[in-house]
């Protein structure tokens, strides 16, 4: 008679984490139970463990980037004179990889005010950014998510920067945490009126007459 068992994810799908956490549960204890038994594909298992033989956790270390499989193959254990049958297939994905080949551009905007655009976004990125000035004044920072392509940021309120150069830093985290490297566009802030320095009359001329 063979014995039943299930293999069941700690981890929801899609993941960052490695390893990645399973559970496996028997229906009465099983003994000779090692990792060798395990069916693994796209990653290494390590961490076999039981306090009762009945639960067992397992931990798997990923390969690669995509499906992570887990099964425990008919026959792997015995429990008394019964080996089990084999379990139900586990699949989680795997992806760490942070978005990428993103870019950042200020876009024209009204006097005192700052707009600008997300392009090569990852569809359901977060954005946050950062605006700062070489003329100081309180930085501006904001956030949001990518909805479009390419996404467009207006109406920031640049009263609290001085003027001088702006910078724009901004960085995309997708929906799992992984956070993407900066990137920067600068542009210039310039309110000041102009000012009248002086008026000089034409230097006196004089004439002679032919």
């Amino acid at each position: 008679r063979r014995q039943r068992q299930m293999c069941i994810r700690d981890s929801s799908s899609p993941t960052r984490l490695s390893p990645i956490p399973f559970r496996i549960r028997f229906s009465q204890p099983v003994s000779g139970f090692t990792l060798s038994d395990l069916a693994v594909n796209n990653g290494v298992a390590a961490s076999l463990q039981s306090t009762d033989q009945i639960n067992w956790t397992v931990d798997v270390i990923p390969t690669a980037q995509g499906a992570i499989e887990l099964q425990v193959p008919a026959g792997a254990v015995m429990s008394g004179a019964a080996s089990n049958e084999a379990s139900n297939l586990t699949r989680v994905f795997f992806d760490s990889l942070a978005p990428n080949g993103y870019s950042v551009a200020f876009l024209a905007s009204s006097p005192g005010t700052a707009a600008f655009e997300i392009r090569g976004a990852e569809p359901g990125a977060a954005y946050s950014f950062t605006i700062v000035s070489s003329g100081g004044g309180a930085a501006l920072t904001g956030s949001g998510t990518v909805n479009a392509a390419p996404q467009q940021v207006a109406g920031l309120d640049l009263s609290g920067l001085a003027d001088g150069t702006l910078t724009l830093s901004l960085t995309l985290t997708d929906p799992l945490g992984n956070a993407g490297n900066p990137v920067t566009d600068t542009m210039t802030k310039d309110t000041a009126a102009p000012v009248i320095v002086s008026v000089t009359a034409p230097a006196p001329v004089s004439y002679t007459h032919l």
